[in-house]
């Protein structure tokens, strides 16, 4: 992973643009740009996931690779991008104020070699899920119910979901509290951690083995409850597939390759 310092004025972003935090002046705030490209200035990805952990400030990369943070507390963080099919980086950064902070990951394509395993599909769903569903308030949508709505997005999902107004006009598709005032928002949730509301609508349906949807504050769990915000969406990426070994068969005469793995 390069990384590439720039001091300057702060430069105009467009991406993940939270609010500075409070009684902090704009001109005494930083910022982060960069890209995320395969290893070798090889071709940049597009929708690899940039986030700066501990925070909710993560992004989406756009159709060339980049990705941008602006209104940052100075200090010490750390970056994080991951993408399928590659490595996921991780670097400590120090942001100073009225500087812009480079940065360009490169990553690795992830190669392994498995043994022959068979697949048992069987989504293993986190127990916050379960004891939230079990205890009710809101709406729950397992895989089994996720696909059998067989929807295209996220959005077109929740488009049946009392108290919510999905507007799939953009991409991704917006959601509003159709009983809260304009300027309350939800929380939104991805695996457990508070994310923005594009991290979560970006995901696809046929990944995710649950969604939480509270479309209200008195609904929402306590845990769910973000300041400023007046319901949740919660979402749960896939879990892998648990696998099971096959019964060894005899010995070939020549012995096979070896297993080969390779990390990044």
């Amino acid at each position: 992973m390069l990384l590439r310092f720039r001091a300057g004025p702060i430069v105009p972003l467009l991406l993940a643009l939270p609010a500075p935090a409070f009684g902090l002046q704009v001109e005494h705030l930083g910022a982060i740009m960069g890209t995320v490209r395969q290893a070798d200035r090889g071709p940049v990805l597009v929708g690899a996931r940039v986030a700066l952990l501990g925070t909710t400030f993560a992004a989406i990369t756009t159709a060339r690779g980049e990705f941008a943070f602006n209104g940052l507390t100075p200090g010490k963080y750390v970056i994080q991008a991951s993408a399928i099919g590659f490595g996921t980086l991780s670097s400590e950064i120090e942001v100073k104020a009225r500087e812009t902070l480079e940065i360009a990951f490169e990553a690795q394509p992830e190669g392994v070699r498995l043994p022959e395993l068979k697949v048992v599909e069987k989504p293993e769903l986190p127990s916050e899920f379960v004891r939230r569903s079990e205890t009710g308030g809101g709406r729950y949508y397992s895989r089994e119910a996720i696909e059998r709505r067989n929807a295209p997005t996220l959005g077109d999902l929740l488009r049946t979901v009392p108290g919510l107004r999905v507007n799939c006009a953009t991409y991704p598709c917006r959601i509003q509290l159709m009983r809260q005032r304009r300027s309350c928002p939800m929380a939104y949730w991805l695996d457990g951690a508070p994310v923005d509301a594009g991290s979560v609508m970006l995901q696809s349906p046929r990944e995710l083995d649950g969604v939480e949807v509270y479309s209200g504050l008195a609904e929402t769990p306590s845990e769910l409850y973000q300041h400023g915000t007046c319901g949740a969406l919660v979402v749960w990426t896939r879990t892998p597939p648990r696998a099971v070994k096959k019964p060894k068969a005899p010995k070939p005469a020549v012995k096979p390759d070896t297993v080969g793995v390779r990390y990044h």
